[in-house]
């Protein structure tokens, strides 16, 4: 299935151009070059134990939409007050990996992919899961994923029973998402706390500064999709060496090459 990893630092498209791989060089390039960008992807998040690319967390919503097929915009009601740039899309008719690229109005916005059918009056669910993590009755906590890129909303949940906590003054290390609050605390509990927030390395842009680290993740991103995709290309199982008849042949191992570790050794989560 050609759909690519809306988390991927890069595209298959700048993969196929760095790699100067002809678009007939495999009968099946599109999908090996999908296929090794969301590799690298999910072995960047294994191997730093995080998940890196900006993303919300925020609970779940369903609005009833519509569009047109092969599309970005879709229609409906309530956009601004519901919804925020990044969530995730679901439906029937979108395509795999969906998100809200941007709100042009209460009834209208662009999605990041085309969609795959028509909708008419279509429920479409928007968002994920909030963040959860245990109080210590402390006025400070780390949130489970960072940085922090911007937060929605906090609660303390009593046995199912959702209170805000106050933010007022609160002090926001936005880099390893430390939150200090002022006027309250983090009760105690088992996943008690939670988060709706966007998290994670957010591309600059013409209109956002976005993070810093974000060009050495993009290398890593391609640095390692390169490896996987060269891998690919010749089934070779498990072996390492064998000798025959006099001839012999030995196969590199399949850890990733130091160059990429080194790349991602500063975003290694080194605490939890």
């Amino acid at each position: 299935m050609l759909a690519y990893s809306p988390h991927s630092f890069i595209a298959p498209e700048q993969l196929q151009a760095r790699l100067k791989r002809a678009g007939d060089a495999e009968v099946d390039i599109e999908q090996r070059l999908v296929d090794a960008v969301n590799a690298a992807t999910l072995w960047m998040e294994q191997h730093t134990k995080r998940r890196l690319r900006a993303r919300n967390y925020r609970t779940a919503n369903t609005i009833t939409c519509s569009a047109s097929s092969g599309d970005e915009t879709l229609t409906g009601s309530g956009f601004t007050t519901q919804l925020f740039a990044g969530d995730d899309a679901v439906a029937v008719g979108l395509s795999v990996g969906s998100q809200v690229a941007s709100i042009t109005s209460a009834s209208a916005l662009e999605l990041n992919r085309k969609t795959t059918a028509a909708l008419s009056g279509v429920s479409v669910m928007f968002g994920s899961q909030p963040l959860r993590f245990s109080g210590d009755g402390s006025v400070e906590a780390y949130l489970p994923e960072f940085p922090l890129v911007q937060l929605l909303s906090i609660y303390r949940d009593d046995a199912g029973t959702l209170t805000a906590i106050n933010t007022d003054g609160a002090y926001f290390d936005l880099e390893v998402g430390l939150i200090v609050l002022a006027n309250d605390t983090f009760p105690r509990g088992n996943q008690n706390i939670v988060v709706n927030a966007r998290c994670g390395y957010v591309q600059p842009t013409a209109t956002d500064l976005g993070h810093w680290a974000y060009a050495a993740l993009e290398s890593a991103a391609m640095r390692c999709a390169e490896v996987l995709f060269t891998d690919a290309l010749q089934v070779r199982g498990r072996s390492d060496n064998f000798s025959a008849g006099g001839l012999s042949a030995s196969f590199s191992d399949f850890d990733m090459p130091k160059d990429v570790l080194a790349m991602l050794a500063p975003f290694v989560r080194r605490w939890r």
